[in-house]
């Protein structure tokens, strides 16, 4: 199937884990894995963040949030709990995803394809467990075979009549 290895991140946090990060933080990254922009998050989480300024003045308090989200953004740690966070989720609906999938594909040739690749029953590609061996050589001339066979000499003539052989 596909190469998981080239979509998780390089190492793991180096820091906490989510149950670990203060509530603010951990609202954050539940609200980014659920597809959520900045601009949502911080009018959602600053009347928590900072409820005097909230009240004094609703616009300060969103600029001060919408900083705040930036600044977790720009941070390695936060974009892995998103990411862990958001893959967590994704693994637990995988069962209603293939529900899904197993409904169009009793109608459409490309769904139940897909189905059946997903669950490993297909290989668009041929054998799984055949991997293709390729040699490539750079250096030094291209090996010929020492014996080549001899073409015979052509013979000067017309043809009169071609024969079937049939028996």
């Amino acid at each position: 199937m596909y190469d998981v290895s080239v979509a998780v991140p390089a190492k793991k946090p180096s820091g906490k884990s989510l149950s670990e990060r203060p509530k603010l933080q951990q609202t954050a990254v539940r609200l980014y894995s659920d597809g959520k922009s900045r601009s949502i998050v911080a009018r959602m989480m600053a009347p928590y963040a900072y409820p005097e300024e909230y009240e004094d003045d609703p616009n300060y308090a969103l600029r001060l949030m919408r900083k705040k989200l930036r600044s977790w953004e720009e941070s390695q740690w936060f974009r892995d709990l998103v990411y862990d966070y958001s893959v967590a989720k994704l693994d637990s609906d995988v069962p209603q995803i293939l529900r899904g999938m197993s409904r169009r594909a009793r109608k459409r040739v490309d769904a139940a394809r897909l189905v059946l690749e997903v669950t490993g029953r297909h290989n668009p590609k041929g054998e799984a467990g055949a991997p293709a061996v390729v040699q490539i050589n750079f250096g030094g001339a291209l090996p010929r075979p020492s014996n080549r066979p001899q073409l015979e000499e052509p013979i000067d003539g017309e043809i009169t009549a071609e024969e079937d052989d049939e028996a």
